[in-house]
């Protein structure tokens, strides 16, 4: 089982002389037996999202597409059990992990959350996001869809068949983003090193025909 992380209170900043205090953000407080929620765009982290989709962040931070939970993320532990709750950590086994980041994985608890599981294997990190679509907008749904559709065509984003409803590689930051009729998933690689034989693609391909498969034995693992 996975530790809770716990958020640790900000004390408040002291007056200055003149007794006027400066203005600060509002500390987050994390909720005690939770794990701490690092920031999320649309299912793929603010940093790689930052870098490499500049023009989706105005539409995402309009659309409340933003998930604030508790403070700063922590260095990154790993365990070797998934958290009861999170149904992204049952659809890809150890297995498939090791052999996408070449090497043995484990679990990142400190960035894991109720809808992303993250592995690591020495620098190399993989992300598996899910959003659900019904929850969704439907004006930011379909907003969502057009900008990838529109990617594909500027050449961009590539796109992938015979995955989900609809399915692009965005090569630039190493992610592949997939559609069901229930769920959008995401799919984000970092500091991978490249492989001539199994390119990076290939392995998010391989691994996202594998989580479609899971799918039904996630769900049960989660009932259970």
């Amino acid at each position: 089982m996975s530790n809770p992380l716990y958020g640790t209170p900000e004390a408040p900043k002291d007056a200055d002389p003149q007794g006027v205090q400066d203005e600060q953000p509002a500390p987050v407080w994390g909720t005690p037996g939770a794990a701490k929620q690092p920031v999320v765009i649309s299912g793929i982290s603010w940093d790689k999202f930052k870098r490499n989709r500049p023009a989706q962040i105005l539409t995402a931070l309009a659309s409340g597409a933003l998930l604030f939970g508790g403070g700063a993320l922590l260095a990154g532990s790993v365990s070797g059990e998934p958290s009861d709750d999170n149904r992204q950590c049952h659809l890809l086994p150890f297995s498939e992990v090791d052999r996408a980041l070449g090497g043995s994985a484990g679990y990142d608890e400190s960035r894991i959350d109720a809808s992303r599981c993250v592995w690591h294997s020495g620098q190399a990190r993989l992300t598996l996001s899910a959003s659900w679509l019904t929850s969704m907008d439907a004006k930011w749904r379909d907003r969502q869809l057009a900008q990838d559709v529109k990617a594909v065509e500027d050449g961009r984003f590539e796109e992938v068949d015979g995955i989900g409803t609809y399915a692009t590689w965005n090569p630039v930051a190493e992610t592949l983003t997939w559609r069901t009729t229930e769920q959008i998933f995401y799919l984000e690689f970092d500091d991978l090193a490249p492989s001539a034989d199994n390119p990076t693609r290939q392995k998010a391909v391989d691994l996202a025909n594998v989580a479609l498969r899971n799918q039904d034995a996630a769900r049960a693992a989660i009932d259970d």
